[in-house]
């Protein structure tokens, strides 16, 4: 509490102090973020409003004056320096003037332009909740008889409720007193009823509710976007409004009416069964604006203050639950909530698994038109009327969902352009119209079987983003194709194994001649012959065999472990084995025929093309992938299914005959089929890289460039390790197509292959073992984005749900596969084909991959990862391929891979594993990480790798990655006691905030109970021992005590020691003696002023930020310099800081306005300048530029030339300070003169374009 006796003085006013109390939870939560970003408009609130006829503004000034002596909480101001916690001060009198401008005389154009400007620039005066009258009102005549009212106010005083209340009294009071009538109000209570109301309740009753209400979820849920998630510091508001038909509103409100709820409940149901069906949850939570006036306040419906509270809104439900039941069930919780919905949200947030990540957007439901406060109920006066009512706000949160019910049900989405796409907030709008339609026709309707996209996008998917139909010959199978081949160019090179190669002719006489061996075997449509085989030629032979036999082959690869083989063996039940090596280990498992492809007999059977005795609806091949149970699956797939990927495959992908193609995949891997048997069919010469080259990347790069090899099918992680070898990069210009499967594609990958492979082909091709090898394709270039494309020919993609239903444009889901490409299934395992293989909603059967994905707008598919690499780490869902996407963009790293140890049953380690040239310092790779992701997703340990450990399919082998032994992050959780002074104070504050006995100074603040509301009073703290030292914001920055105390030392010492900016030595005194300084000024026009202002809104950055860039790049041409030096303040702060911009690297001048922005904004919560020291300098100028509201706060003596903006109402001044030893007057004066023709010209330009 402020001391007795300080409270007159206690805002260095003539003010006097009426009361002092508490803030309500929520006037603390935006006193929190008023202060954590002073520079944003966040909680600013702005209606306009056209007043047409006789406006008597001395009458209007007198109701608003008598209103504010009416109601306490507009004569109040906030406090929290020096304080445990903030309070809220209370004037006896706080009168405001009306200010008043006559703009009648200008053009329609001109007063648009000129309003637009006027409003912006009272939003960007925004207040000081400190000092500030926390109301305004300006009035703008525009025409005889017609007025602009602009009300501006901080939330944190008024919420809608009391806007109404405010309006319509103020209105009345102007009536009354024109009509000269006594005045007739009703009795109100002061704010601080309420406010003792509060403190007298249980909140921890209440805590303990919020605590079970919130048991158990440990999600957070938001909105998707089209784009890659990012951290912004800036807001563009926007807005998106959508309207329900009145036969809707009327089915919803009779909803509400049979359950016994309200409409507001109904709508919240709606809202979070959307963000379950939009994050495939069953149980969501988001933020709930609650009026929170308790009927047991006498008066409180006519009070005037800040009474709403933002609460968590749970929607929890079970698949099979009917829309009623979830209802009914939601109704009884909010009920029982609203007993304490008094209570602050950061406490309640404090408690919960996920902490200040509980909410990211909040619900508002309001029971007035958002037009109806400000246009109020009652008559304006008399004479005049009201119309054109628009109202401005902007929350702490990117997304605000707002909820009208009179005078029709309506929906308005006010959000971050910065942070959400506007496609992505309409289609929002369009999904909660189906769910709404959807519940009203059918209430008893299964949340399982709700579905969320409209009938056109339905159509998009089902009949555009699908039209893959194209004829095949689906009774012809490839190894016909390869015997045509043979007829056709008998003597062409078909195979290359080393030194040496064999023809067409030659591989397809000796297919036939161990065919023929395998049919007197008994070998038949579906059998399957198992081969086990060194790399060679008989590899590619001993399969084209068993394929003409009518056989399906079971490739093995011999270096498996001996039980994988075993068990692979006899699962196939395969009787037959070709192997050329009869005595190897992996034979001694086989009981049946074993025959060696190596024969020296086999040359004596017959060489012609065998009569086909098996259909293409027969086995091809049989292939093994992982299985969650410890077992590996056999994967079957037909021999029309292989047709088909030959026929999709040549519409994309250049597979002319003649050209060279690189096999380096083990057969047990489903692409070694496009690189031999697709590539033999087509008329390709195959170059089999052996073991040695496969395993030895220099090898492989000879290999390559010996055989002068054009095409290539690898995976990222084997093409990574040839481009580490430098001489594949600077000896790869042969290769003319470049094909990618098996992981995802990186990003680094394709700018290596752009850069070193520049007129190659390269695609990014998808698909699992399950749909035929490959099912998309997307042909890449370096300035798309990497997705993996569209269907191929003849297949189907579905992105659904778990309950099969169908996912819109834009949204994840399942990634299912349809098609002439699927398996037949899995070999013995019945249930698990059911499982996987399934029949969609439209009868199609489909295979669900367990792959997330997307539909991007324009029919490209977005591979997100597998729905299980996301893991659960304290809570949160953390999707691994987000922290090595992060990783990747690190400058040092060519490749990441981020795995999860299993510390423990509740302990999970995030590992992030990395190539690069050399280790990288740990505090740089977590604050390359910290700039995009949250401090839960920072791996705890980082380990660099020469090169991954690949499969013998060439993926990464995650089980081969070294042990961790690199650097851990995090502290440790052991407790590490303060050494110095400074820690020991920091210390005792933090104890003392979190009432926590003892806190290691490597304890995260916000970890160990730290949330909003009390960083603002440990805040208070400290900035009563250390003055100046910190804000807020260093508190995010630095949240550990051994990092905030480093922070404080180091700004402790901050000397800033000026770098000059050189200029021309004859604009420069050279024997100047005189020291006085000297003022020029000009005042801009009031057209070049709005352009000012019009760009930096444009640009999304301030209007400072705009005259600095002008001015530097001005200062660039005078001085003929790339680079320009120069000094300013930062960020609504009077902190001088440096500012180096090399125009070399300026493409325009918007660049130049965000760089400049940016470089404030981050220098902002730098150490504090204390002194400034200028060396002595005959070749330059020491230059400063600032704006009179944030004058510098140390001394601008240093400076020889001082560039200072006065931002007016409508115009601004622009002034130049300078030493009058270091620069001519003259020097100075011209150089003003030609900056403001620079300024003019610019905004000529601007209204030309």
């Amino acid at each position: 509490m402020i001391a007795p006796g300080k409270e007159g003085r206690l805002l260095d006013s003539g003010l006097k102090v009426q009361k002092i109390y508490n803030l309500t939870p929520m006037q603390e939560g935006m006193l929190y973020h008023s202060l954590l970003s002073q520079d944003s408009h966040m909680y600013f609130e702005q209606a306009t409003l056209t007043i047409t006829g006789e406006l008597d503004l001395e009458l209007l000034e007198q109701s608003v004056n008598l209103l504010i002596s009416r109601h306490e909480v507009l004569r109040t101001n906030f406090v929290h320096e020096k304080l445990k916690k903030p309070q809220q001060v209370v004037f006896q009198e706080r009168p405001i003037k009306l200010h008043v401008e006559d703009i009648s005389s200008l053009s329609k154009v001109e007063e648009i332009g000129y309003l637009k400007q006027f409003i912006q620039q009272d939003k960007q005066k925004g207040f000081d909740l400190l000092r500030d009258p926390l109301l305004r009102f300006s009035v703008i005549k525009v025409a005889p008889k017609q007025y602009k009212l602009i009300r501006s106010y901080h939330h944190i005083i008024m919420d809608g409720w009391s806007q109404s209340v405010f309006t319509q009294e103020l209105f009345s009071i102007y009536s009354q007193m024109k009509r000269n009538t006594p005045l007739h109000l009703s009795p109100v209570q002061p704010f601080q009823v309420y406010i003792d109301w509060i403190n007298k309740q249980n909140k921890k009753e209440a805590y303990k509710h919020w605590q079970r209400y919130l048991q158990s979820y440990e999600e957070t849920v938001t909105l998707p976007i089209y784009g890659t998630p990012r951290k912004v510091d800036t807001y563009i508001r926007s807005e998106t409004c959508f309207d329900f038909s009145e036969d809707i509103q009327y089915k919803l409100s009779n909803l509400a009416k049979q359950h016994r709820t309200t409409l507001s409940t109904v709508m919240h149901m709606l809202w979070g069964l959307l963000l379950q069906k939009y994050n495939h949850v069953n149980d969501v939570v988001f933020g709930s604006v609650v009026s929170a006036r308790p009927p047991q306040v006498e008066g409180i419906e006519r009070m005037v203050g800040l009474f709403i509270n933002t609460v968590p809104f749970r929607v929890k439900s079970e698949p099979d639950l009917t829309v009623s039941a979830l209802l009914r069930r939601v109704s009884a919780e909010s009920l029982a909530s609203r007993a304490y919905e008094y209570v602050s949200l950061a406490e309640i947030q404090s408690q919960s698994v996920l902490k200040q990540d509980l909410l990211n957007h909040i619900v508002v439901f309001e029971n007035y038109p958002r037009s109806k406060p400000a246009q109020a109920d009652v008559e304006a006066g008399p004479g005049i009327e009201i119309s054109d009512v628009e109202i401005s706000e902007q929350t702490n949160y990117d997304l605000n969902v707002i909820i009208e019910s009179e005078p029709k049900l309506a929906v308005q989405f006010n959000y971050n352009a910065n942070v959400f796409d506007a496609a992505m907030i309409q289609k929002a709008g369009e999904h909660l119209q189906v769910i709404a339609s959807a519940i009203t026709e059918n209430p008893d309707i299964r949340i399982q079987d709700l579905e969320i996209l409209t009938l056109e996008e339905k159509h998009i998917i089902l009949h555009a983003f699908n039209d893959t139909a194209v004829p095949y010959d689906s009774d012809k199978p490839v190894y016909r194709w390869i015997e045509e081949q043979a007829k056709k160019t008998p003597d062409q090179t078909a195979i290359v194994f080393g030194n040496e190669s064999l023809t067409y002719r030659q591989v397809n006489e000796k297919a036939n001649q161990l065919a023929r061996l395998l049919r007197r075997q008994d070998v038949q449509a579906d059998s399957i012959v198992v081969q086990i085989s060194d790399r060679s030629f008989e590899m590619i032979i001993g399969l084209l065999a068993i394929w003409k036999a009518g056989g399906a082959y079971l490739p093995i690869d011999p270096f498996y472990p001996m039980d994988r083989i075993r068990y692979m063996m006899e699962d196939s039940g395969a009787t037959i084995l070709l192997t050329a090596d009869p005595q190897g280990l992996g034979t001694h498992h086989f009981h049946g025929t074993i025959i060696d492809l190596r024969d020296p007999d086999l040359a004596c059977e017959e060489s012609t093309d065998l009569e086909q005795c098996a259909s293409t609806e027969n086995l091809a091949y049989l292939l093994y992938t992982s299985g969650s149970t410890g077992k590996p699956k056999g994967v079957m797939v037909n021999h029309q299914s292989v047709s088909n990927l030959l026929r999709a495959l040549i519409d994309h992908i250049d597979f002319r005959s003649g050209k060279r193609i690189v096999s380096v995949t083990t057969p047990a891997f489903d692409i070694f089929v496009v690189e031999t048997f697709i590539a033999l069919a087509l008329g390709l010469t195959v170059v089999v890289a052996s073991d040695e080259e496969l395993q030895d990347p220099e090898l492989l790069c000879e290999r390559l460039v010996r055989s002068q090899v054009q095409m290539i099918q690898t995976t990222p992680s084997r093409m990574q390790l040839l481009f580490n070898h430098s001489d594949f990069s600077d000896r790869s210009l042969h290769v003319t197509d470049i094909m990618i499967a098996g992981e995802a594609f990186p990003e680094t990958l394709l700018s290596q292959l752009a850069t070193y492979v520049p007129k190659a082909s390269i695609y990014n091709i998808y698909g699992p073992t399950e749909t035929t090898v490959y099912a998309t394709l997307h042909p890449l270039t370096i300035d798309q984005p990497i997705t993996i494309g569209k269907p191929l020919a003849n297949m189907k993609v579905y992105i659904m749900d778990a309950d099969n239903n169908l996912m819109p444009i834009g949204i994840a889901g399942e990634l299912c596969i349809a098609g002439d490409g699927l398996a037949r299934g899995y070999l013995n395992r019945s249930e698990l084909t059911a499982e996987k293989f399934t029949q969609n909603r439209f009868g199609e059967l489909i295979y669900r991959t367990g792959d997330l994905a997307r539909w991007l707008p324009n029919g490209e598919i977005d591979y997100l990862g597998r729905m299980d690499s996301q893991e659960k780490i304290r809570g949160f869902r953390v999707e691994l391929n987000e922290i090595k996407h992060c990783l990747n963009q690190h400058p040092l790293i060519q490749d990441a891979v981020v795995t999860i140890r299993n510390d423990s049953p509740s302990e999970k380690t995030i590992i992030g594993y990395y190539i690069g040239e050399q280790d990288i310092d740990v505090s740089e790779l977590i604050e390359h990480l910290q700039k995009t992701l949250p401090y839960y997703m920072i791996p705890a340990y980082f380990v660099r790798v020469d090169e991954w450990p690949l499969t013998p399919s060439g993926k990464i082998d995650r089980n081969q990655l070294p042990e961790v032994e690199g650097s851990r992050s995090f502290s440790t959780g052991e407790f590490v006691a303060p050494t110095t002074q400074l820690e020991l104070e920091l210390s005792a504050i933090w104890r003392g905030v979190l009432e926590l006995e003892t806190i290691s100074v490597h304890d995260n603040f916000f970890q160990v109970g730290g949330n909003s509301i009390k960083v603002v009073w440990m805040h208070s703290q400290i900035n009563t021992k250390f003055p100046g030292r910190v804000r807020i914001t260093d508190l995010f920055a630095y949240p550990t005590i051994a990092k905030l105390s480093a922070f404080i030392e180091e700004g402790m010492s901050d000397t800033l020691v000026l770098q000059p900016q050189m200029f021309p030595q004859r604009l420069l005194m050279q024997n100047g003696e005189a020291s006085e300084d000297m003022e020029l000024h000009v005042m801009l026009p009031l057209e070049v002023s709005a352009i000012l202002h019009d760009t930096a809104e444009q640009a999304s950055v301030s209007l400072e930020d705009v005259c600095l860039g002008t001015y530097a790049y001005f200062l660039s041409e005078i001085t003929e310099s790339l680079q320009v030096s120069l000094y300013t303040t930062a960020l609504q702060s009077s902190q001088i800081i440096p500012l180096h911009i090399g125009m070399d690297s300026i493409d325009d001048l918007s660049t130049l306005f965000t760089q400049i922005s940016h470089g404030r904004a981050a220098q902002s919560a730098s150490g504090r300048t204390q002194s400034i020291e200028a060396p002595p300098t005959k070749e330059g100028l020491y230059l400063l530029f600032y704006s009179d509201a944030f004058p510098p706060s140390v001394g601008v003596d240093p400076f020889d030339l001082r560039m200072i903006i006065k931002p007016q109402t409508d115009r601004m001044q622009i002034v130049f300070e300078y030493r009058s030893s270091r620069v001519e007057s003259n020097t100075v004066k011209e150089m003003l003169q030609s900056y403001a023709q620079f300024l003019s010209n610019l905004a000529s330009h601007s209204v030309s374009q």
